[in-house]
Parts: structure tokens; sequence; C-alpha cells
């Protein structure tokens, strides 16, 4: 059934209006992938974005911005070629986290993903760890991040998750965003469980199904110590390390930031969103879709929190 033609121009108008926050133009093809709560088919939305030639700008290049937002096309080529340099190397440590002991997948997440970084910018990664050892894991990937320092590579592992805690409780636009734009390194079935135990993004986001770009995954086998070191960690001197590096970073962490409603520091997690990003990219999401005169309360999954 094709969408009613004025759903799905509102719907382009949200899309691309929530990508401005980050001044990143969207191509035809991922207007279409992050469609905001309308199904359509590639072809629907190219006649549509036809439609708003008044309300969006098109470069030569067929990507689309808000009108009177044309000054974005030039900043994303810019930010592109800095993700064109930094993904190798992003690619390359993220990879060798993903053989750690208790790592079970490692994502790029954040402006890497979708190659709109600037320079000294470091590559967000979301890390999937074994049950209980969150915070024993966490110790082992800093090491890694501090070994990447020092030949110029700037990770940020800044939400690490344990695999029995998949399905996640924020249920927001923002959330489903960073589920489909987030590109897996290692651990490909893991991030296939977690799309999958998270189908609510599908309601905001019906048309990004799977990973944004071709993935392998990079799935080889753990090197002998790193699964020697694993049923180690895995005993009960493990898990009281673990406990005890718990509460000493979270008193670490609360102590610098007390006031920030995103972090989460418990056994099945450490997100360590220190900065109130989530918040306020939602206010100025908000901000953008008043000024085109669009309802913000598009319908969300049912159940969702907040």
């Amino acid at each position: 059934m094709k969408p009613d033609p004025d759903r799905l121009e509102r719907a382009i108008l949200r899309t691309v209006a929530y990508s401005d926050i980050f001044d990143y133009p969207l191509s035809a093809a991922e207007v279409h992938r992050y469609l905001d709560s309308a199904a359509a088919s590639p072809d629907e939305v190219s006649a549509a974005l036809d439609r708003l030639s008044t309300t969006v700008v098109r470069d030569d290049r067929g990507r689309v911005a808000l009108a009177g937002r044309a000054e974005i096309f030039p900043v994303r080529d810019r930010r592109r070629r800095v993700a064109d340099r930094m993904w190798p190397a992003a690619r390359r440590w993220s990879r060798l986290i993903g053989r750690l002991p208790l790592v079970r997948m490692v994502a790029i997440t954040g402006a890497l993903a979708v190659d709109n970084v600037d320079p000294g910018d470091d590559a967000d990664l979301l890390i999937v760890t074994v049950a209980g050892r969150v915070w024993l894991c966490r110790a082992l990937v800093t090491q890694a991040v501090r070994a990447a320092r020092l030949g110029g590579v700037e990770l940020c592992p800044n939400w690490l998750l344990a695999e029995d805690t998949l399905e996640l409780a924020d249920r927001s636009l923002f959330a489903a965003r960073e589920l489909a734009q987030m590109v897996p390194v290692a651990g490909l079935p893991v991030y296939r469980r977690i799309r999958r135990l998270n189908r609510w993004s599908d309601r905001y986001l019906p048309n990004a199904i799977g990973p944004p770009v071709r993935c392998d995954g990079g799935d080889a086998e753990p090197p002998f110590p790193s699964r020697l070191a694993e049923r180690l960690a895995l005993g009960r001197v493990g898990a009281a390390v673990d406990r005890w590096d718990r509460r000493r970073k979270r008193r670490e962490i609360l102590r610098a930031t007390p006031e920030s409603t995103e972090i989460v520091l418990d056994a099945s997690q450490c997100k360590g969103h220190v900065d109130g990003h989530g918040d306020r990219i939602r206010r100025a999401y908000a901000v953008r879709l008043r000024r085109l005169g669009i309802d913000d309360s598009a319908p969300p999954p049912s159940g969702a929190a907040g």
C-alpha cells in the first residue's frame, strides 16, 4: 500500500531535520534508510523529495538539506575526507579489541559511523561483554585504548553492555538512530541479536534493515592466551575484581559528572555519556520541527520508555 503523500513528506522533513543537527546532508538513499516513522520505497521517497523543492535544497550530487542550509554540503565533503583517514586504524584497533578476553562485539558508533568527523575527533565504540564481567572487560579495553593513543589513534569506548542486557530501555528516536547507524566490526552475530531484540526501533526506522555498510564482522578465533585469560576471568577472582572495579570507577565518574542524566553504571553496563549528548540532540530536534511547523509527537513504539 502506498504511503499517504502528506505523511511521507512530513516523514522526510523530520528525517532531514534530524541530520541537520549534525550539519549532515543526506543522499536520497540515506533519506530512505533513515525515514522517520514511515515505510516507503526508494522511488516513493525520490518522488516526494521532488515535491518538497521549496522546503529542502539539493546539491548537484542529489544530497538533501533543509532550505537555507546549503552551506553544510561542503562540510560533509570535508568531514568525509577526515573519516576516510580515520577508518583504517579505527577498524584495526576495534578488531583487536574484539579479540580480547570477555569481549563479544565491537561496533563503531557516533560521528565516525556516518563519516561525519572533524580533525581531532575520536572513534566512539559500543562493546558487548560477557555477562557479569563488564567492569573487568572495561579495564582490559582501557589498556588497548591507551596503546592506540600512543600510535595517534583516539578511541572512546563510551558504552559497554553485558550480553544478557541487549534489549535497550531507551526506546526513543535517538536510540533507534544509534542502533541503525552503528557499524559492527567484530561479533556480527551479536550485532544481529541486538537488532532482533530491539525490533521496537522498526517503528521509528522501518527501512533501516541490517548494518549501514557491508560488514564481515571480524570474527576470527581469539588467540589461545585470550581464551585462557577469559577462563580465569570467569572464576571467583574475576567476579571479585569486577565488583571492586565497578565500585571504584562508579565513585570516580559520579564525582566528576554528578549531574549527568545519561550515565548508567551498574553490573550490566557502563554507559559513560557524561555530556548529556542525547538530551541536547532531542532538544535541538524539537526546535527544528517547530520551525518547520511539524508536530514532534510521532507515535513511539508500543511500550516506549519516557
